[in-house]
């Protein structure tokens, strides 16, 4: 269910009320399975198993605060692995709660480009659908405050493999704006006697 707009001050939104936002998105869309906020010298990917990934990865930049918008600065990055067989990758597609193991889907790959290049658009997709979430906040299927905008354009770029061969995936600099209202009023100040 999208924001309901219920006890929130849009004029005071906080930075953990819009990290929740894009939480939401990832745990709403279908082929996002982790979300992970941080620093990015703490993102262990060897600690992820094989059921974590694809993961929407968001990493605090800075915050620009005006008289009347503040803007919300993140790196964000859609990122998947994929896993070699023999001479072959697999990428074994599951239905979510599935304990049987039965497959949705299964692609062999039979070249290391063919699997980069196949998880690298599944990436994109992904990403996409993020930025989708915040363009068209004013649709009943986003989940997205309608109070919050994402600047556009959004340049993405392939990450390099420097972390792990076998991980791929798309970052880049998003800036969320919202209604900012300086108000002494509402600040934890005790007042003058």
């Amino acid at each position: 269910m999208p924001d309901l707009k219920v006890n929130t001050n849009y004029y005071y939104l906080s930075y953990s009320y819009v990290v929740n936002q894009l939480k939401q998105i990832q745990e709403k869309h279908g082929g996002l399975n982790s979300f992970i906020c941080g620093p990015i010298e703490e993102l262990d990917i060897e600690k992820l198993n094989s059921e974590s990934w694809p993961v929407l990865y968001l990493e605090p930049n800075q915050i620009e605060v005006d008289n009347y918008t503040q803007t919300f600065s993140f790196e964000i990055a859609v990122l998947d692995k994929y896993y070699m067989n023999e001479s072959y990758g697999i990428r074994e597609i599951k239905k979510e709660g599935e304990e049987d193991g039965s497959l949705l889907y299964t692609d062999f790959f039979s070249r290391l480009s063919d699997m980069r290049r196949t998880t690298l658009n599944d990436c994109y997709m992904i990403a996409k659908d993020v930025i989708a979430s915040f363009i068209q906040n004013n649709q009943s299927i986003s989940w997205i405050n309608t109070q919050v905008d994402l600047e556009l354009p959004i340049n993405l770029s392939p990450i390099s493999t420097g972390y792990d061969a076998s991980l791929s995936g798309w970052t880049g600099t998003i800036r969320i704006t919202a209604n900012n209202k300086n108000d002494l009023c509402k600040a934890m100040i005790r007042s003058q006697e």
